[in-house]
């Protein structure tokens, strides 16, 4: 088609200035042929044969359309999560139940029958102490003076000589004990034991003192010896003189001894 209209326009632009210059009569000219313009269409890519890479590609009957999409950058482009897909649930298997276990006859186990117990022998009795009256501080004073020279002839110690001043000062600690409801080497009434003994007019170079809470005499000296602290006051070598109080209240008897050169 191109070609042809090359053609037609070479014709036209040789025969008409012939005609012009008179070369051509003018009932001879060849008349004017208008030519219409043909309107060519380019026929898009899908629609042309193309050869690429030595393969021939041929049109196909409906365009390939690709559609791309432009993101900002710095943005990430909005990718579709993908849903998977609901397991499928498991059929559950048929369970068959457990027999159920049978009884067993049980064989009663022999009843043991009953041996006696040994007899121990009864204990023989032991020669206790007749106690003392608690009104009697006297005989109390005199029984806690023959436990003490008695432990200390164990040990080759000289005995040890009863002071009445001795005595009275030990009976008014044992007395505030009790009646002030304490037990303590510190007196809320005299203060400490050396204090009262320098207040009851009492001179020594070593003096020491052993308060006891208990039942009894005995009871208070087994305590007194049990001690490492009061044994040693009762031991001590540099003591000559004790004095012993006692005060009854209720079940307690409160002791106190004192031990002076």
């Amino acid at each position: 088609m191109k070609n042809l209209l090359k053609m037609v326009i070479m014709v036209a632009l040789i025969f008409s200035p012939l005609h012009n210059f008179g070369f051509l009569p003018s009932a001879e000219a060849v008349p004017v042929i208008k030519v219409r313009p043909v309107s060519v269409e380019v026929l898009p890519d899908y629609l042309v044969n193309k050869i690429e890479n030595g393969t021939t590609c041929y049109p196909s009957k409906t365009p390939v359309v690709r559609v791309y999409r432009s993101v900002k950058p710095g943005i990430k482009p909005d990718v579709p999560t993908p849903v998977p897909s609901p397991a499928p649930a498991p059929n559950p298997e048929p369970q068959t139940p457990a027999p159920a276990p049978q009884p067993q006859p049980q064989t009663p186990s022999p009843t043991p029958s009953p041996q006696p117990a040994p007899e121990k022998p009864a204990p023989k009795p032991q020669p206790q102490p007749e106690p003392v009256p608690s009104d009697n501080f006297s005989a109390m004073q005199k029984e806690m003076l023959g436990y003490i020279n008695a432990a200390r002839a164990q040990y080759n110690l000289a005995p040890l000589t009863l002071d009445t001043t001795l005595c009275n000062g030990a009976y008014l600690k044992s007395k505030d004990m009790a009646e002030n409801n304490y037990f303590s080497h510190i007196s809320p009434t005299y203060g400490s034991p050396f204090a009262m003994m320098k207040s009851l007019g009492i001179s020594y170079r070593t003096a020491a003192e052993n308060i006891a809470k208990n039942t009894s005499v005995k009871v208070a000296h087994d305590a007194f010896m049990n001690s490492s602290g009061h044994r040693q006051n009762i031991l001590g070598s540099g003591f000559s003189k004790v004095g012993l109080g006692f005060y009854q209240e209720g079940h307690y008897l409160y002791v106190t001894q004192w031990f002076t050169n």
